[in-house]
């Protein structure tokens, strides 16, 4: 649904485009609510910049969120206003984080990455202190599947396994994947249904969406973008830079050392090991924050 058209020559929003486009930080104060989304929106279209919004807290990143996304297109395959929420589990607590926000996330800073249809981005203050995948290691772990395309299959199967997804007998969950014959079900958490993937040999026979409970296709597609679920990858260079890491900083904390053998094993395994997301810097020289990905159009 697009935006009312009086909000296209509201005086209000043309004036906080003219001070944009002059230079300066215009305040607004006063309005809450699905106005300020609207106006929002209206100054997305109107100056053609992709608004980044660092708002205080979870609350009301989601209020936002939702106020804008109405004033939306109704045509996107995409979410149009994905948030970068901060992860909800402490450091050193000896718990992971929610492994949806986890996909969230990556999802997010995937199609930041890639420029994949996003309209907006809603940030919470307390994720910018989070430190996350740099954006060239999320530019180099893509896969693009298009019909009537050639397509490896074992060489999906392998990017599929390597970057987080889950192995089943059906795909309902995003992060999942299932093989049958010529068939591969992949549920990418950058979009809100699964997708299945029809091979014929090494040919894409057909792509399309489909619904997990009654496994009819809902749309036909030309082609999809699959990335990452997780910002902890493996792969020959991330495991044999963790491997030196670990055993490293276990010497300099005094952590026993069948303790830090442990954690090495799962590493070389392949295995995810519950708060591993807290070593990530073991794994890559360097991080960035979450506004590395922000292309540089921004309002």
């Amino acid at each position: 649904m697009s935006a009312p058209s009086e909000s296209r020559t509201d005086p209000r929003v043309r004036a906080i485009k003219e001070a944009i486009a002059a230079g300066t930080n215009p305040t607004l104060v006063g309005r809450l609510g699905s106005y300020v989304g609207l106006v929002l929106a209206a100054l997305r279209r109107e100056t053609g910049r992709l608004p980044v919004l660092v708002v205080p807290d979870e609350a009301r990143a989601l209020e936002l969120q939702l106020a804008m996304t109405f004033f939306e297109a109704a045509e996107h395959t995409l979410e149009p206003i994905p948030t970068l929420r901060a992860l909800n589990h402490h450091p050193f607590s000896g718990m992971s984080p929610s492994r949806r926000l986890v996909m969230e996330r990556t999802a997010t800073l995937f199609r930041l990455v890639h420029g994949l249809e996003v309209s907006a981005v809603v940030i919470p203050a307390t994720a910018l202190l989070d430190r996350v995948v740099p954006t060239r290691v999320l530019a180099d772990r893509a896969e693009l599947v298009i019909a009537g395309d050639t397509l490896d299959r074992q060489g999906l199967l392998s990017f599929l396994a390597s970057s987080g997804y889950h192995p089943v007998g059906s795909v309902e969950d995003p992060g999942t994947y299932a093989i049958r014959g010529g068939v591969v079900d992949v549920f990418a958490p950058l979009y809100a249904r699964p997708i299945r993937i029809d091979l014929w040999g090494d040919q894409v026979d057909g792509l399309r969406f489909f619904d997990p409970a009654t496994q009819r296709s809902i749309r036909e597609l030309e082609e999809v973008a699959i990335g990452p679920v997780r910002d902890v990858l493996f792969d020959t260079d991330t495991v044999a830079m963790a491997r030196e890491r670990l055993f490293g900083l276990a010497d300099e904390l005094e952590v026993p050392s069948s303790r830090a053998r442990a954690l090495v094993d799962d590493v070389d395994n392949g295995i995810l090991a519950v708060g591993i997301e807290k070593i990530l810097p073991a794994f890559i020289e360097k991080l960035d924050t979450v506004l590395d990905p922000v292309p540089k159009n921004i309002a």
